[in-house]
């Protein structure tokens, strides 16, 4: 009760912020997050608010900004256009509200905009398809076909590979497909499996040969470091 109070307290309208003072912003990382614990102890119209209003600002080309102000502009801090775990948080935070409330009309509503976020990521992913991507590295094939570079977790500067993009991406296109297997979108599901699928076998790759690469015995949290961070890989 004292940590949904805590999720309420700092609520600013619509906006879910992970604190308050220096949190005056709605990230969707933390947002998604916080709206899995509210629906599952029954707030799930603070959590259609909050979606209702971070989906009415997914841009035309599906980019989900991952940070917003609390009047609902864009952030852009530093940063701000270089963070891309938001694409797969946005439909899981989607399919999320939907397995607690079996509302079809939400994901109706919103089913544009997934399909544009989705859009989004294969679009992200296939910068790292190109002949010779990070050739110049040595074993390149950890970064081949995964998500490119990016800031998404705050401890990365210069940018990195971040398997905290990749593995929400993974959730985004499996959560994806159900919602268009949902609404009948068969060409949409199949096509969301598929991505789904060589994504994962593109990110298995990427860790396996990180491991070896860097010699570790656990899941490695980027391409490029080979680190160990339990949020990562939680």
């Amino acid at each position: 009760k004292a940590q949904l109070s805590y999720i309420e307290i700092n609520r600013d309208g619509p906006a879910i912020e992970p604190g308050s003072r220096n949190y005056k912003r709605a990230f969707l990382r933390d947002g998604c997050l916080t709206s899995a614990s509210l629906l599952r102890m029954g707030f799930v119209d603070e959590v259609r608010q909050y979606l209702d209003w971070y989906a009415a600002r997914v841009q035309t080309n599906g980019w989900v900004p991952p940070i917003l102000m609390n009047d609902g502009s864009i952030n852009k801090g530093f940063g701000w256009d270089n963070e891309y775990d938001s694409q797969g948080e946005f439909v899981f935070a989607m399919m999320e509200y939907y397995r607690f409330t079996k509302d079809r009309a939400f994901v109706e509503k919103h089913f544009d905009a997934i399909v544009q976020a989705l859009k989004y990521l294969e679009m992200l992913r296939n910068q790292t398809l190109v002949t010779g991507y990070m050739a110049d590295q040595p074993a390149p094939e950890r970064f081949v076909g995964i998500l490119p570079k990016s800031i998404s977790h705050e401890g990365y500067f210069p940018p990195v590979h971040s398997h905290w993009d990749n593995l929400f991406a993974l959730k985004g296109w499996k959560d994806g497909a159900e919602a268009a297997r949902l609404l009948g979108k068969t060409d949409v599901a199949a096509w969301a499996d598929d991505q789904y699928r060589q994504l994962r076998k593109s990110v298995r790759l990427s860790m396996d040969r990180t491991v070896e690469y860097k010699k570790i015995d656990f899941v490695p949290a980027s391409a490029d470091y080979g680190d160990f961070d339990p949020t990562s890989t939680t």
